[in-house]
């Protein structure tokens, strides 16, 4: 089948010639190919084509010589202009899917609204019957300073030299220890000066407990201070209540009060002899 280019019915004199290509023919600088025996009708603006100026501006057709083909741009562009006749096109393609077998998906809610939600702490109590479950405590409290969180260990019963409020430590930015002001460590009631010092401590921990400026809170051996008659048990359940709820309070030590092991979130119970 040979091909010519008129326009409006008419050949149009000016026509670049002829050239033959792999895949098609190219007729004045374009390409056209026959897959399967079909032609591919392309448009293309008037001016460019002839080499001859004829002035004429209306819509060109590749006609085949075997037979009148002709494609109108109005045609061809309708469905992108028409609403209609786009969702109808629309209609049409997912006829055609339902055919195949292929289902539309369901469709998607949007996703609720994501809040900032603010950190809950815990109350933790790590028991034993003997003096030793302060290590593994320590390490949660030096990893939780080391990624920049507030941690203060008190130790109640631990003394030493230059003890005290005043002689507190501080490790690795945010972790703080302190100790009360005696010599040595408290292993009766009676000690000289034994209440005095934990007491100090007591209100320190306390004002912590209640003004909640803290992340984390480590009370070590306070059930034995408990024991030992330098604290009371309702003051210690008391300002343990008033925590702000973002607030880590990890207790150590044995003779932890039945009280604070009731509000405790988590229990911890070290043995022997297993």
């Amino acid at each position: 089948m040979g091909f010519q280019l008129t326009e409006n019915g008419r050949n149009c004199r000016g026509l670049r010639p002829s050239v033959r290509c792999p895949g098609g023919w190219l007729i004045g600088g374009v390409q056209l190919f026959k897959p399967r025996r079909r032609l591919v009708l392309a448009l293309f603006k008037h001016h460019g084509w002839c080499q001859s100026p004829c002035g004429m501006s209306s819509r060109r057709y590749i006609q085949g010589l075997a037979g009148v083909a002709r494609t109108d741009v109005a045609a061809m562009t309708t469905s992108l202009v028409d609403p209609q006749a786009f969702q109808n096109s629309l209609d049409r393609d997912q006829q055609a899917l339902q055919r195949a077998g292929f289902t539309s998906l369901p469709a998607v809610s949007d996703p609720p609204p994501l809040y900032v939600v603010a950190p809950e702490g815990q109350l933790q109590v790590h028991t034993a019957p003997y003096r030793g479950s302060f290590a593994s405590v320590l390490s949660q409290a030096m990893r939780a300073a080391g990624l920049g969180s507030r941690v203060l260990i008190s130790q109640f019963l631990k003394g030493g030299v230059q003890q005290g409020p005043a002689g507190r430590v501080q490790l690795c930015g945010g972790l703080v220890w302190l100790r009360p002001e005696v010599p040595l460590c408290l292993s009766s009631p009676d000690h000289p000066g034994g209440a005095e010092a934990v007491a100090a401590v007591w209100a320190i921990c306390r004002q912590h407990l209640i003004q909640g400026d803290l992340d984390q809170l480590v009370l070590d051996e306070i059930g034995l201070a408990v024991t030992f008659g330098y604290l009371n048990e309702a003051d210690v359940i008391e300002a343990l209540e008033q925590r702000p709820a973002s607030m880590d309070v990890i207790i150590t030590g044995p003779a932890i009060p039945s009280g604070v092991v009731e509000m405790a979130d988590q229990v911890t119970e070290l043995r022997r002899g297993f």
